[in-house]
This record gives C-alpha cells, structure tokens and sequence, in this order.
C-alpha cells in the first residue's frame, strides 16, 4: 500500500508536495461535503466551502502547469534562449 501511494505522488522518484496537497484539499473537500448533507447544513456556505477546497486542489495544479508550459515566471523566462542562431547586429545592417 505504501509503495503505490509513493509511486502515484512521486515523480520521477521524488515526491510531490503540490500533489499531496491536492489529494488532501480534494479528500477534504469530499469529507466536508458529505458531512455537511448529513448533518442538514446550510447549501449555499457548504458550496462556497467545497469549492475553496477544489479550488486549492486543482488550481495550484494548473498554475504549475501553464508555467511549465510556457516556460515563463512572471514574465520571466525560465528557458535559456540559444543566441548563437540570431544575427548579430552587423549581419542585420
């Protein structure tokens, strides 16, 4: 059991923090909402409460994404340019 909770957080042997924090966010989110139709509680707050938790779950997750994607940090870019191909300014004029 414990070999293949590591093998789906880890990646590429090494655990994943961002992933074990939405598996606990999306777990908590289910919990709060299961008890919360149980115990007759108010709809509108519990979907507000479940939707911060799915929201946290799934929206660091899509973040790291887009910025892998794109390779960029705040309008930083993370990927080294190769300048070798560009032309220099004499080769421009």
């Amino acid at each position: 059991m414990f070999s293949f909770l590591r093998e789906v957080f880890s990646e590429k042997s090494t655990i994943s923090s961002l992933r074990i924090m939405s598996m606990i966010a999306l777990l908590m989110s289910g919990y709060i909402a299961v008890r919360g139709l149980e115990t007759h509680s108010d709809l509108s707050g519990l979907a507000m409460l479940c939707g911060v938790f799915l929201g946290a779950a799934f929206g660091g997750k899509v973040a790291q994404k887009s910025v892998e994607v794109k390779g960029q940090l705040g309008g930083i870019s993370t990927v080294s340019e190769d300048t070798s191909t560009k032309p220099t300014q004499k080769e421009v004029l």
